[in-house]
C-alpha cells in the first residue's frame, strides 16, 4: 500500500532531520529524538515514559474521492516532551520540534519524487495540563500515486 510507503520515507526523513538533536528524557539526560512509525513500541515491564522524546509518524485516513482528483492520505506527527523542571516550559522544546517538521515539510515539498505535501498544514497543543509531560501533533496531507483503470485509455 502506498501510504505505509510515504510513512516509512517520513520516519526515514525525520531520522535524518533530527540527526545529532537531542532533548531531555525522564533522566534529564541529553537524549536523541526517538522517531517511530503510527505508534509508539510496547516496553515489557518498564513505564512508557522511557520513548521520551518522540515523533510518531501516524497514518490517519485517506481518499480517493474520484476518477479525475489526486488519491490524498493525512499523516499526523505526535510529539512527545518530557520536561520536569519547575518553570513549566516544556511546551518551548515541543512548539520547537514541531516547527522544525513544520519547516522540513514546507521546504521540501516533494519526498522520495513522489509524495507532495498540501496545505493546510495544522498543528495543535493538547489543551491540558499534563505536565511534566508535553504534547503536540502536526497535520499534513500527502497526495499519492493514484490506481488507475487498466482499461482507462479507452474510456
Amino acid at each position: 500500500m502506498i501510504p505505509t510507503l510515504l510513512q516509512d520515507c517520513l520516519v526515514d526523513e525525520l531520522k535524518n532531520l533530527f540527526s545529532g538533536f537531542t532533548l531531555k528524557n525522564v533522566k534529564g539526560e541529553e537524549s536523541p529524538l526517538n522517531i517511530y512509525p503510527q505508534g509508539l513500541p510496547a516496553i515489557k515491564g518498564q513505564k512508557d515514559t522511557k520513548h521520551y522524546p518522540f515523533v510518531v509518524v501516524k497514518l490517519q485516513d485517506g481518499e480517493d474521492p474520484d476518477r479525475d482528483a489526486p488519491y490524498t492520505c493525512r499523516i499526523m506527527f505526535f510529539c512527545g516532551i518530557y520536561d520536569d523542571a519547575d518553570n513549566y516550559q516544556g511546551h518551548k522544546d515541543l512548539l520547537n520540534t514541531m516547527q522544525k517538521i513544520y519547516l522540513h515539510l514546507m521546504r521540501k515539498r516533494l519526498f522520495a519524487g513522489k509524495y507532495e505535501v498540501q496545505y493546510p498544514i495544522n498543528w495543535a497543543l493538547t489543551e491540558e495540563d499534563l505536565y511534566p509531560q508535553y504534547y503536540g501533533a502536526v497535520e499534513s496531507t500527502w497526495t499519492v500515486g493514484k490506481v488507475t483503470r487498466q482499461d482507462d485509455e479507452f474510456v
